[in-house]
C-alpha cells in the first residue's frame, strides 16, 4: 500500500482590522507516496486535528476535510471550515499552549487514514490569541535590509542639437597691387534646405515581445526547490510573423536572433534563469545567478541575453531553478495596485 507524505508550509492566519477575527487557519502541502512522486489532480480526504500540550496531547479540536491536489500536489484548505467532529475551533484557549497540528490523509474516502505527520504551532496566531488573551507583546525588532538588486541597463544616448548660424562675412577690402594668394575667405551661409526625398523600405531587424501577465494581486506561482520550473509565458505582442506562442513555449522560423530575458524569484534563496531547446533536449543560454534570502526576503531577477542562429523551426522553453523551494510566490510576488502583475519577460529581436 502506498503512504502519503506531505511538505509543510507556512501557516499563514487572514486578518481584517474592521471585522470580526476569523476563526480558522490557512493550511497547505504537497502531497507525494512513498516514491517521493508527486500526487497531481487527485482528490484526497483529511482528518486535522488541533492537540494541546504535546505531539501525543490531548485533542481539543477535530474536523475532516475533502480536497484535490493541483498540477504541483499541492492542497490549500482552511482548517476551521470542515466537517467538526469533535470540540469547537472558536473555543481553542490559545494562550494556554503550546499547540499541535496533526494530519491524517487517504485517497480512497472510507478507508484507513495514513498518519502524515504532526507539527507545533511555534508562534500562536496573532488574532486568535490577542480574542483570547488579550493586549499583544511589543512588535519585534526590524529584519536586515536585503541585498542591493543588479543596476539597469544604460539608457539610449539623447539627440544631436542643432546647428548655430554662420557669423556674417567681412566687408570687402581695396583692391590692392597683385601679390601671393592669400587665404581662403570664411564661407557663406548656409542655403535653405531642400525639399524632402521619398521615405526608403523599412529596416530588416523585428522585434517580439513574450510576456506572463496576470490580473492584480495574482502571484507568480510556486518555484519547486532543486528542480527546474517551466515559466508561464501567456501574452504575443509585437512582429509576431516569425514567431507563435503555445502551452507556455515559442517556436522560432529559421534564422538569426537575440534574446533577452528577464525571469523574478522571491524569497527562493540561489536560483537561476536558462532556455531549453524542446526537440534537442538541450539548454541554449543560461542566466545570471541570483539571491533572495528566505529569512529576509526580497526580488531577484536572473537576466539572459544572447544570440542564437537556427536553420530548422524550433521550440524553446524558459525554466527556472531554486535553491529553496517557496510555494505560490517563488516565482514572483504581487504588488496588487490594481493595473495588473507582470513576471516573466522576453525580448526577441530577428536579425536577418
Amino acid at each position: 500500500m502506498k503512504k502519503l507524505f506531505t511538505l509543510f508550509s507556512a501557516i499563514l492566519l487572514a486578518v481584517s482590522v474592521y471585522a470580526q477575527v476569523p476563526q480558522m487557519l490557512s493550511y497547505q502541502a504537497i502531497i507525494r507516496n512513498s516514491d517521493n512522486a508527486l500526487i497531481s489532480n487527485s482528490s484526497v480526504n483529511m482528518r486535522i486535528s488541533v492537540l494541546q500540550g504535546s505531539s501525543n496531547g490531548v485533542v481539543v479540536y477535530e474536523e475532516t476535510q475533502n480536497t484535490n491536489t493541483d498540477a504541483n500536489g499541492l492542497i490549500s484548505i482552511e482548517i476551521g471550515k470542515g466537517i467538526t467532529t469533535k470540540g469547537e475551533f472558536a473555543a481553542i484557549d490559545w494562550k494556554t499552549g503550546p499547540y499541535f497540528i496533526r494530519t491524517e490523509t487517504t485517497l480512497t474516502k472510507g478507508k484507513t487514514y495514513t498518519i502524515v505527520g504532526t507539527s507545533q504551532l511555534m508562534s500562536v496566531p496573532y488574532a486568535l490569541y490577542a480574542e483570547s488573551s488579550g493586549t499583544p507583546g511589543p512588535a519585534g525588532p526590524a529584519g536586515e535590509t536585503g541585498a542591493t538588486g543588479p543596476a539597469g541597463p544604460a539608457g539610449p544616448a539623447g539627440e544631436t542639437g542643432a546647428t548655430g548660424p554662420a557669423g556674417p562675412a567681412g566687408e570687402t577690402g581695396a583692391t590692392g597691387p597683385a601679390g601671393p594668394a592669400g587665404p581662403a575667405g570664411p564661407a557663406g551661409e548656409t542655403g535653405a534646405t531642400g525639399p524632402a526625398g521619398p521615405e526608403g523600405p523599412a529596416g530588416s531587424t523585428k522585434i517580439a515581445f513574450l510576456r506572463d501577465e496576470r490580473p492584480s494581486g495574482v502571484h507568480g506561482g510556486s518555484c519547486v526547490g532543486y528542480v527546474w520550473n517551466t515559466r508561464v509565458l501567456n501574452t504575443l505582442g509585437g512582429e509576431t510573423s516569425f514567431i507563435s506562442l503555445a502551452n507556455n513555449r515559442f517556436t522560432l522560423q529559421p534564422g538569426r536572433y537575440f534574446i533577452e530575458v528577464t525571469a523574478p524569484t522571491y524569497a527562493a534563496s540561489l536560483s537561476q534563469a536558462k532556455i531549453k531547446a524542446i526537440e534537442t533536449n538541450m539548454d541554449v543560454m543560461y542566466g545570471s545567478t541570483t539571491l533572495s534570502n528566505p529569512t529576509s526576503p526580497s526580488i531577484a531577477i536572473s537576466i539572459i541575453q544572447g544570440e542564437i542562429i537556427i536553420n530548422t523551426p524550433t521550440t524553446f522553453e524558459i525554466q527556472q531553478r531554486c535553491g529553496a523551494e517557496r510555494l505560490n510566490i517563488g516565482l514572483g510576488v504581487a504588488s496588487s495596485f490594481g493595473t495588473g502583475e507582470t513576471y516573466t519577460q522576453a525580448k526577441v529581436t530577428k536579425i536577418e
